[in-house]
């Protein structure tokens, strides 16, 4: 039987290319600073996290309605609008790029107005790239704890870090491609590329695991449905009848009944019954901060990912300007990032067993900040950096096993994309506030000023959780 981790191995690279961490040096080539590069790609993260929600509740309902089938579709929809969003946007700055560089009068005014084109186009786009990303990460995530579930994993995410580890080696290998794609060929045509040929990558991945799970989900009914046929056999011709009488009444009732007394009274169900199902996110949502131990965890889980989305987003601008790097070197420092989260993700049912999501995300904050920390002494680019950017893999790996761990222990059955949606829309506040607030830093104080601050931040959220550990 497939595994997810196809799909996660197709998911990543097409991130990668769509909205990786080369977006914010191609947005540079026509955007003048650091703040505009920020308000945009943290757009993008305030939508994606508002409607990670809603796209992890579309997917559990049509799957639901088509099992096995139902979140596939889902992520399907998400990769093809962000495709498409993506070519197209890339397009509109090849277009402004070229009209602005042909043009030799008046280049002052056209400068302005060219960038301030280039900011609502490139805001406008990736907006639409952000409804992509809330019908693929979090369905991501759900469907593979549903898999691990029914695999018979009496605790489904102790799984999780393995499946998801294919997705770290597939994300550093594309980083690696891109980034000497872009030194040799250019952004436009690098990008242009690796768009198109990851989304076909991703649609195959995910119709040979369809084809997979469905096959095993027809012989598995099969199976029940000869088993039935024997124990009716075995039980006689009266059994029988009464078997085919009650499971007649039982798949043409449309009501929910209750006695009283010795009738019976039929009631339809209420429409408002089934809001009350597509309204529970809100139910979740208290759920996970009713204890003091849990919204701890979760402003730490949010504090970290204000500096995360930074590091994530931004981090190849202060490489570029302040350490004097090239692309091909920032490609290669993604392929540093996940050296330790390949580890990690496979000894993620070990690390969970035995030290637990919270300690999970001490680990993470604490490595945050020694990062942080080598930034602001590192002098240029080269092993020293790298050999920091060995950090992010422990944030990274550390913080998404805590987090999913977290919300799987806590959300009920059968809603467990939405659950992640809601992780999504904590992970992508933090990440906002982080890129709308570290733009602004860096071009103010710098890219040392802005990690600094950002030091501070997480150092304040690893100090609640050890607190409200005690």
């Amino acid at each position: 039987m497939v595994r997810p981790g196809l799909i996660f191995c197709a998911l990543y690279a097409w991130n990668a290319s769509t909205g990786g961490r080369f977006l914010a040096p191609y947005l540079r080539r026509s955007l003048p600073d650091s703040s505009s590069i920020g308000a945009i790609i943290s757009c993008q993260m305030m939508i994606t996290s508002i409607l990670g929600g809603s796209g992890g509740r579309l997917a559990d309902k049509w799957e639901r309605k088509n099992p096995y089938r139902g979140r596939l579709n889902v992520m399907r929809l998400g990769i093809f609008l962000g495709m498409c969003v993506s070519l197209l946007e890339g397009i509109g700055n090849y277009s402004l790029l070229s009209s602005s560089s042909s043009t030799t009068s008046n280049i002052g005014s056209l400068e302005i107005l060219g960038g301030c084109i280039s900011f609502w186009w490139n805001l406008l786009l990736r907006s639409g790239y952000s409804i992509s990303v809330a019908f693929t990460g979090p369905v991501i995530d759900g469907l593979v704890l549903s898999h691990l579930k029914n695999e018979g994993n009496n605790h489904s995410t102790d799984g999780y870090g393995r499946e998801r580890l294919h997705g770290a080696i597939w994300w550093g290998v594309s980083n690696i491609v891109i980034g000497i794609a872009c030194d040799h060929l250019g952004f436009d045509m690098a990008l242009f590329v690796m768009i198109l040929l990851t989304s076909l990558i991703c649609f195959i991945a995910l119709s040979v695991y369809e084809s997979s799970v469905v096959e095993q989900y027809q012989r598995s009914i099969q199976q029940r449905q000869q088993q039935q046929q024997l124990d009716e056999n075995h039980n006689g011709e009266l059994t029988m009848l009464l078997a085919d009488d009650c499971r007649f009444k039982f798949d043409n009732m449309d009501s929910v009944t209750h006695k009283k007394g010795e009738e019976v009274e039929v009631r339809p169900i209420d429409s408002e019954e089934v809001e009350v199902v597509e309204q529970s996110l809100w139910v979740l949502l208290v759920l996970v901060i009713s204890t003091p131990r849990r919204a701890s965890f979760l402003l730490s889980f949010f504090l970290l990912n204000i500096g995360m989305a930074v590091v994530e987003n931004l981090i190849f601008l202060f490489y570029a300007s302040t350490l004097g790097s090239s692309q091909t070197m920032c490609g290669l420092s993604v392929l540093s990032t996940i050296l330790l989260e390949i580890p990690i993700f496979y000894a993620s049912p070990w690390l969970l067993k035995t030290i637990g999501p919270r300690m999970l995300l001490g680990f993470a904050c604490l490595a945050y900040i020694l990062r942080t920390i080598g930034y602001i002494l590192v002098p240029r680019m080269g092993f020293i950096v790298l050999s920091l950017d060995l950090l992010h893999g422990i944030s990274y790996a550390c913080s998404q096993t805590a987090g999913v761990e977290f919300m799987a222990r806590i959300i009920p059955d059968s809603y467990e994309a939405s659950g992640q949606g809601l992780l999504l829309l904590i992970r992508g506040l933090g990440a906002t506030l982080g890129l709308l607030s570290g733009g602004m830093i860096e071009d103010a104080l710098g890219g040392r000023g802005l990690y600094g601050f950002l030091c501070g931040i997480v150092s304040f959220g690893l100090a609640v959780l050890v607190f409200t550990s005690c």
